[in-house]
């Protein structure tokens, strides 16, 4: 996803529409948060499951967080993480509605 949304930035100036949602142990663990905070129009939510963090939801992302967070299924969805997270994260996405061509996986 680094490699996506660099390029798409360059190309259009704006991340418009674009939302990024990173799951980490802990706060430290953000790796380029300066990066995507700094990307025009691009929506971060950041949440850690390792500890209580300020500011920072603690919440593994399952289907009651992705409908807290998530205004519109229609896109295409990138999935990247451990085999696991992704399975997860794919299952609930096509349960959700999502074609699977709109599903683009990663694993970790």
């Amino acid at each position: 996803f680094i490699a996506i949304l660099r390029a798409r930035h360059a190309r259009e100036g704006s991340l418009a529409g674009c939302q990024l949602i990173f799951s980490n142990d802990e706060k430290r663990d953000i790796i380029l948060r300066e990066e995507w905070d700094a990307m025009p129009g691009l929506k971060t939510t950041y949440t850690v499951t390792g500890e209580d963090a300020e500011g920072l939801p603690h919440h593994k992302i399952d289907a009651e967080f992705l409908d807290s967070h998530v205004a519109d299924w229609s896109g295409v969805f990138y999935v990247c993480g451990p085999d696991k997270m992704v399975e997860d994260i794919e299952a609930i996405l096509k349960d959700k509605g999502v074609p699977e061509d709109r599903i683009v996986v990663e694993a970790a």
